[in-house]
């Protein structure tokens, strides 16, 4: 004789929460009018706006910056003014992952 089975109903609707919380949290689900849960595509300006307005949407941002041209940027980005801070540090090498406290500082 076969025994009936049944479908728990309380205990499938909470694994089907329990999942679809994970889900949105992982981001394998959007919701479409949520603030916290929407798709990255929502948020963003449509590729074919992007390409035709783009400088306009940067002007009206009004951040010299975004104007600016990378080539530019990395110009005057003063690199050599880092290496004095760095080669002042000295060096130290260390076989052990601790520091006993009489020689400190390890």
């Amino acid at each position: 004789m076969k025994t009936k089975q049944y479908v728990d109903g309380e205990l499938y609707a909470f694994m089907t929460y329990l999942h679809t919380k994970k889900a949105l949290e992982a981001g394998s689900i959007f919701v479409k009018d949520s603030i916290n849960y929407r798709s990255l595509n929502d948020e963003l300006i449509p590729i074919k706006t992007w390409k035709e307005k783009k400088d306009s949407i940067l002007r009206k941002i009004n951040n010299p910056l975004l104007l600016t041209p990378i080539d530019k940027i990395l110009l005057d980005v003063n690199l050599h003014g880092l290496t004095p801070v760095v080669s002042r540090q000295p060096l130290r090498l260390s076989t052990s992952f601790a520091c006993p406290e009489s020689s400190l500082p390890c």
